[in-house]
């Protein structure tokens, strides 16, 4: 598949998509049991999973596979994120953070900055950090 019509295909998928999720948060607001949606979305999603980790063998159906494999992923990946009572679905972001901020030291090298991230791991096991 060339990368033209991979980017097209990809493209289209986000499309699709950002047309179908106000729909389907309209569609969970007025749904009396929203944790339906939410089932269905992950159901969507696994089916999705399943065909995004099986592409076909024969290579002459990419396309195809890519657009049927990725819009059930989006689709329900919208449905598990979808906040109550919301018309038009926000993405939930998030952050972890693991022990202080960690930058490489002026005229530090890649090895000796990995390194350091490493001893810092291995102390915020220990509970040192």
């Amino acid at each position: 598949m060339n990368l033209a019509l991979l980017g097209s295909l990809l493209l289209a998928a986000r499309l699709a998509d950002a047309l179908i999720d106000p729909l389907i948060g309209v569609l969970n607001d007025r749904l009396q049991r929203p944790r339906l949606l939410a089932g269905a979305g992950a159901l969507l999603l696994g089916i999705g999973m399943l065909l995004v980790l099986n592409p076909p063998r024969d290579g002459g159906s990419l396309a195809l596979w890519l657009v049927l494999a990725l819009v059930p992923v989006y689709l329900g990946n919208l449905a598990r994120i979808l906040p109550k009572g919301a018309t038009l679905p926000v993405p939930m972001q998030g952050q972890v953070v693991f022990g202080p901020e960690m930058h490489v030291a002026p005229g530090e090298d890649k090895h000796a900055f990995l390194e350091r991230c490493r001893q810092a791991m291995l102390e915020l096991g220990e509970g040192r950090a």
